[in-house]
């Protein structure tokens, strides 16, 4: 059920284009308001009205499809980045409740800092972005928080032609956490970046259990170390490979 309609409150709907944006250019947002919602932009923009989908309306698949998980450290990922950078034309998006006027926008992997670095001590908690095409609208959702702070609401169900992607990475005692990507929807764009992953993961990491392992997190993998999707989650859940029966001959 929309934020609106729980409510009591008809939404009411916006576009708003930023001029003169992280990369110099126009930047496209549609912003979803609900009546008596009072949301601020100091950027001087100018607004249209329209109408978008509930955020309802717009499911997530569930199927084996729609969902990658991964172990990969820096090294393993960028290449796959990259891949999707120069043959889709993608950007990345912050995805969450925001602070600011507009959400943080990179046109490359090598520009985000944390890549190789988990933020959080669990696979779910680490920092969201949304895979996107480059030249894409972003559909933002002003929220109220209870303390009356307005946020900015990126969403996977409001923006279906994306993937949520998840990096996972290096925990500060060198642990390696796990990441995925995860299709928004079943629409052409999702299915290709996801299509693309599935490809180049095939082709160039391994796949242990349910999971698709970099070569540098494979090479951790057999020489000890801890992959797993939570610090805090008990060391007989962490990735191990299945044990091969070997068979001596005389």
């Amino acid at each position: 059920m929309p934020v609106a309609a729980i409510r009591g409150r008809a939404p009411r709907c916006s576009v708003l284009k930023c001029r003169g944006g992280k990369f110099g250019s126009s930047q496209n947002y549609r912003v979803k308001a609900a009546e008596n919602t009072v949301f601020q932009c100091s950027l001087g923009l100018r607004t249209t009205l329209i109408s978008l989908p509930a955020k309802n309306e717009t499911q997530n698949q569930d199927s084996t499809m729609s969902r990658i998980y991964f172990f990969a450290t820096a090294a393993d990922i960028h290449p796959v980045l990259k891949h999707l950078e120069d043959t889709l034309e993608i950007k990345y998006v912050d995805e969450g409740l925001l602070k600011g006027t507009t959400p943080s926008v990179w046109r490359y992997a090598t520009e985000i800092h944390l890549v190789g670095f988990a933020t959080a001590d669990q696979e779910i908690g680490c920092e969201p972005f949304l895979i996107v095409r480059r030249d894409a609208e972003v559909m933002i959702t002003p929220f109220r928080m209870m303390d009356g702070e307005i946020r900015l609401d990126v969403f996977p169900n409001g923006n279906p032609n994306s993937v949520l992607l998840r990096l996972g990475g290096f925990w500060k005692d060198g642990s390696l956490i796990s990441g995925h990507f995860v299709a928004s929807s079943d629409q052409e764009f999702s299915r290709m970046v996801m299509n693309s992953v599935r490809r180049l993961f095939k082709k160039h990491f391994t796949k242990v259990q349910a999971f698709w392992v970099g070569p540098e997190a494979l090479s951790r993998l057999r020489s000890g170390k801890r992959l797993c999707m939570a610090i805090q989650s008990p060391s007989e859940y962490d990735l191990r490979e299945p044990e091969t029966v070997g068979h001596e001959i005389a």
